[in-house]
């Protein structure tokens, strides 16, 4: 892999992890991943922090917020705001996870 190549990748992971951590768009910033999934998914589930543990993880979320935005769209009761802002920050927590997780291999495997 060429000098300007790996640069690159090493800028963009310096991106994916800063921006896991800084308020973006009203993104929270201090997302507690145990506390929150802890209360909705298996704790072997949660424990889990592979990168195939986090891939499943943000399947579940996504198809937990398809579930919410149902709810919320039918005027089901059980429909919560704040739960639904929750699992999208958790998903977009888990992505960003994922994503970082993804490019440090990449450049190991580079070098």
């Amino acid at each position: 892999m060429s000098p300007k190549l790996q640069a690159l990748m090493a800028e963009r992971l310096g991106f994916w992890k800063q921006n896991a951590a800084i308020n973006v768009k009203g993104w929270r910033s201090d997302f507690d991943r145990s506390a929150f999934l802890d209360r909705f998914f298996y704790p072997k589930d949660v424990a889990d922090k592979s990168i195939e543990g986090r891939k499943a993880m943000v399947r579940r979320l996504a198809n937990a917020i398809s579930a919410e935005a149902r709810r919320g769209a039918q005027g089901h009761p059980s429909y919560s705001r704040p739960h639904h802002l929750n699992l999208q920050h958790a998903h977009r927590a888990e992505t960003l996870a994922v994503q970082a997780m993804q490019a440090e291999t990449y450049l190991e495997a580079a070098e």
